[in-house]
């Protein structure tokens, strides 16, 4: 049988192994996190720097400028 002492040392171990494997996880999740919004902010980054469309720059955008255009 194990003595009080045997099990509480068994018990500190497993948490610090717990410990370890959750401070692992968090790390990951950090840096995908991390690596995840800097995706997002040099996307809304190069959005914003696009400035404002007109409707005849979507057109153009879309193909849709010339058969507009072929029409009139």
């Amino acid at each position: 049988m194990l003595t009080t002492m045997d099990q509480l040392t068994k018990g500190t171990i497993a948490v610090i192994y717990e410990v370890a494997l959750l401070r692992l996880e968090v790390s990951s999740l950090h840096k995908a996190n991390e690596a995840l919004s800097k995706h997002q902010r040099a996307k809304r980054t190069r959005v914003q720097l696009g400035g404002l469309l007109t409707l005849q720059d979507i057109m153009d955008l879309l193909g849709l400028g010339a058969v507009g255009r072929e029409g009139a």
